[in-house]
């Protein structure tokens, strides 16, 4: 886990400056992970206007070097990725 905290810190910023720059506003609202139950889990939630956001920020972070090079970094590290839209009522 701390090899992907590390590629995720050093990332994030890159990746949230691309999103924005897009002009998506978005915020990231939780980053955590699990040392008990599911051993190692990393959980991303972010907060988005509308889901299409949420795309079109992914797009914007494909165009970043340091990100890229974070997801190759999670991509070594990780078995399953999982991807869930939650609305707000």
């Amino acid at each position: 886990m701390p090899k992907a905290l590390e590629a995720f810190q050093a990332a994030l910023p890159a990746k949230m400056e691309a999103a924005r720059a897009a002009g998506v506003e978005h915020e990231l609202e939780l980053l955590a992970y699990c040392d008990v139950g599911r051993l190692n889990e990393l959980v991303e939630v972010w907060r988005f206007a509308k889901a299409s956001d949420s795309v079109r920020a992914r797009e914007a972070s494909r165009g970043v070097a340091v990100w890229r090079d974070c997801i190759a970094t999670l991509t070594e590290l990780t078995e399953t990725f999982d991807s869930s839209f939650l609305y707000e009522s």
